[in-house]
């Protein structure tokens, strides 16, 4: 097993120069700008992303340099302990006290943080130590009042937004492994989410021994709309592996949504809510949806797959819109990736609501 350096440990004056190889990088540098993006980027667990971190680091200056550059433009917080050197990281700095702005090698560090910071994910997993000697047992975590990394979405959140930190970001996603689906709301984790983000996105994902259990969890879901906060600069939402009442619910939170991104769902006919009249786009993702037999339809008995719209013609041309005139567009597409073929006249009864579907 590789030997994994905690990201916590890591700060300028944990990392004498010494130990940052000087010698010039054999590739051009828009290569290792490439790699270092590509690879950050990538899904990992949160030990892998830790030891990429440090790796990347002590390269050379060369690759230390991009990869902060890159690590601050999209921010991981991946543990409480990264969560406060990132904070301390965007804390502005005085010199007549003393105060150095030097971290990571970096001039004005303080400055820099802020302004490069456009898309900042929380890790929120119940096993944080998966594939490693450390882990503990699948288990889904129903709930926690005093989760230490649920307890940093809230307080990064508040401090961004109290202390007018990072003016430029644009996206908060909050990644969920082997959670049930009832954090955000039950801890009111989104209350200060900072006015200037725009795109939201909430994932769940859970290991393979829980995916049964996690496709009962999403069947008996049931949750009342009403929501004690509004987003109202939250232009796009992205949500994966939630039920459809959930997404609802977050729908209901942006009143001034744009586009709406939806995958995980193997029909849509529980999205019965109104959607906000300011919607333009849906990209719906469907799950299994070239499954031979049927289609589960979430919260109900099983549908034939002969259906055709999965739920579409019902709720989404009838119930979602009250204003048939605005021009929209759904994109229907599956996962894994097929064709998905929907009935010439099922389009044309669309296209007197104003709506275009696609279908992938």
């Amino acid at each position: 097993m590789k030997k994994t350096v905690m990201l916590e440990t890591i700060h300028s004056e944990d990392v004498p120069q010494q130990y940052v190889a000087h010698r010039p990088s054999p590739l051009p540098i828009e290569i290792i700008e490439q790699i270092i993006q590509e690879a950050w980027s990538s899904g990992m667990t949160i030990p892998e992303r830790t030891f990429l971190f440090t790796s990347y680091c002590l390269v050379n200056h060369d690759w230390l340099s991009l990869f902060i550059r890159t690590a601050l433009i999209d921010v991981h917080i991946i543990s409480p302990a990264f969560a406060e050197k990132y904070l301390h990281l965007l804390h502005e700095r005085s010199a007549t006290i003393g105060e150095t702005d030097t971290d990571y090698f970096l001039h004005n560090a303080s400055y820099t943080a802020n302004r490069l910071c456009r898309y900042l994910t929380f890790h929120v997993d119940s096993n944080p130590n998966r594939h490693t000697a450390s882990a503990m047992e699948p288990a889904i975590r129903m709930y926690a009042e005093t989760s230490q990394m649920g307890d940093c979405v809230s307080n990064v959140l508040y401090m961004l937004d109290t202390l007018g930190y990072t003016p430029n970001l644009r996206r908060v996603t909050l990644d969920y492994a082997d959670w049930g689906f009832g954090d955000v709301f039950d801890q009111m984790r989104l209350v200060p989410l900072p006015p200037q983000v725009t795109h939201l996105e909430i994932k769940y994902s859970f290991s393979e021994k829980l995916k049964s259990t996690a496709g009962g969890l999403r069947r008996s879901y049931d949750r009342k709309s009403n929501t004690a906060w509004k987003t109202p600069n939250v232009r796009k939402l992205t949500v994966s592996g939630a039920p459809a009442l959930l997404v609802n619910a977050f729908v209901q939170t942006c009143p001034n949504l744009e586009v709406l991104e939806v995958s995980g769902l193997p029909y849509f006919g529980s999205l019965v809510q109104k959607m906000p009249e300011s919607l333009r786009a849906m990209v719906l993702q469907l799950a299994n949806a070239d499954s031979e037999d049927t289609v589960t339809m979430v919260g109900r008995e099983d549908v034939p797959k002969q259906e055709k719209d999965f739920g579409l013609e019902g709720y989404v041309i009838r119930r979602w819109f009250e204003d048939n005139k605005t021009p929209r567009r759904i994109t229907l597409c599956a996962e894994p990736p097929s064709h998905i073929r929907l009935a010439e006249s099922f389009r044309k009864r669309a296209r007197r609501y104003s709506l275009e579907v696609v279908s992938h």
